[in-house]
């Protein structure tokens, strides 16, 4: 479980966005915990009941993501 504290909500709104959006397009669907500037993922494989080659792959992924500047409150990037 990885949490990211964002500088406002708009920011954690986007990265949860942009966590869902690589979710579906990877087959792979963390649990996501999202509040007012802050977004927790948690990884794990249901069938293993535990973690997966798969699960760090995506987490590599979402770190990258975690780590780009995010929307600012006008929606740029900044």
């Amino acid at each position: 479980m990885k949490g990211r504290e964002r500088a406002c909500g708009r920011e954690a709104l986007a990265f949860v966005q942009q966590v869902g959006e690589l979710a579906e397009s990877e087959g792979h669907h963390p649990d996501i915990s999202f509040g007012w500037g802050r977004a927790t993922v948690s990884l794990s494989t249901k069938k293993i009941k535990g973690l997966h080659e798969n699960d760090f792959i995506m987490a590599s992924k979402i770190d990258r993501m975690a780590d780009r500047p995010g929307p600012t409150s006008t929606g740029t990037s900044r």
